[in-house]
């Protein structure tokens, strides 16, 4: 079954949950769905902000049985700015234009190293020869 052909609900059921179990979490006590409004949050700006210093750091993460955890209520009680969609959209791409430098950074790295390895290859069997 291909990945992409299933619906959200059967990639929560197939995929999502039985790794969650894993963890040893309670799907239905321990686990919390998001859903955004449709059309008036970008998905990966509210990831970022979940992800954000200014979230983590306005929550009092409760233990139990060792697991850090927050109530829906908690989470719901963490002011959240909420930009028009198309200033969403140009906060995403500005965040991911430093991600991109590094992917280029990364692979002309990498370039540069396998040039070093061909240089110093060809060194050794010329001094060699």
């Amino acid at each position: 079954m291909d990945k992409k052909s299933l619906s959200e609900q059967g990639t929560c059921s197939k995929y999502i949950a039985p790794a969650i179990q894993q963890t040893g979490l309670d799907m239905h006590k321990q686990v919390a769905k998001i859903v955004p409004y449709a059309g008036a949050v970008n998905v990966i700006y509210l990831s970022a902000w979940l992800n954000s210093r200014f979230f983590v750091a306005s929550i009092d993460p409760g233990r139990s049985n060792g697991i850090s955890h927050i109530s829906t209520s908690q989470a719901a009680s963490v002011p959240y700015a909420l930009p028009p969609l198309a200033e969403q959209h140009r906060i995403v791409a500005k965040a991911d234009q430093p991600v991109a430098l590094c992917d280029q950074l990364k692979t002309r790295l990498t370039q540069a190293r396998q040039l070093n390895e061909q240089l110093a290859s060809t060194l050794v069997e010329q001094a060699v020869a």
